[in-house]
């Protein structure tokens, strides 16, 4: 059956008034939109590649995942259509593509329009609402600690595919002292401080990891060694114990 027009289109006969000219329905029976899709084009691109489309405008033009990288911002007068509008047509393409992200929402109605989009996008299982309830809520200092775990992690793996990178020796250094890895810091900071003996920076992290682990006896080789080499560094001398640093004073 089709769908009962807005007007009947008939006359008072029966005949119809507009023979030439078809009554549309009020429902027309359209197919799902693909608005929420991700799209490449033609190319298989691998996933989260810089020029994967997120929201295709026709004729090549689009906004790509390299766009939303660089950030986005609407403008407009109050009530004048940026959250129905573009905020809402660049929001089903990050949720579509699989992003991550804080929403901070001002207006109660706010968190309703996400889980709509959510919903939309399939995406309402990813959701965490962190309100009054207190029934979700974010430890921003664990949380913290937890990245650089991770990204310590991480150094460790490349130093043991490329041991000299001086780039992850630093990263290496610097969490490693931060995290607590006294043993591991050392070595780390004492391939670091080879590698650029000129850096004051790893003179100093050498020192710190060597005054963690408690290796007083190495902290005042090294310390005395790079004083012959490169001169009196008296932030070193920091790390010394007081009668050893009232000594050197001397």
């Amino acid at each position: 059956m089709p769908p009962e027009p807005c007007r009947s289109g008939q006359g008072s006969r029966g005949k119809p008034l507009t023979p030439a000219f078809p009554v549309l329905p009020c429902r027309v029976p359209r197919p799902r939109p693909t608005i929420f899709g991700v799209t490449n084009g033609k190319k298989h691109l691998p996933e989260f590649h810089p020029q994967t489309v997120l929201r295709d405008w026709g004729n090549g033009e689009g906004f790509r995942l390299s766009d939303a990288l660089t950030g986005a911002c609407v403008f407009g007068a109050t009530g004048s259509g940026k959250t129905s509008g573009p905020a809402k047509h660049l929001a089903y393409g990050y949720l579509a593509a699989g992003f991550g992200g804080l929403v901070l929402c001002a207006k109660k109605e706010e968190r309703r329009q996400w889980e709509q989009w959510a919903a939309e996008t399939e995406r309402t299982d990813d959701l965490v609402i962190i309100d009054a309830s207190g029934h979700n809520n974010l430890a921003f200092c664990l949380w913290e600690q937890n990245l650089e775990a991770e990204a310590y992690s991480a150094y460790k793996q490349s130093l043991e595919l490329k041991p000299d990178n001086v780039s992850s020796l630093r990263g290496a250094c610097y969490l490693g002292i931060e995290t607590d890895h006294d043993a591991e810091a050392v070595e780390y900071c004492r391939r670091f401080s080879c590698a650029v003996p000129q850096d004051s920076e790893a003179a100093i992290w050498y020192a710190t990891a060597l005054w963690n682990a408690k290796l007083d006896a190495e902290l005042e080789k090294f310390i005395s060694q790079r004083e012959d080499e490169y001169g009196i560094d008296v932030e070193l001398w920091e790390f010394l114990p007081i009668k050893q640093r009232v000594t050197k004073s001397k």
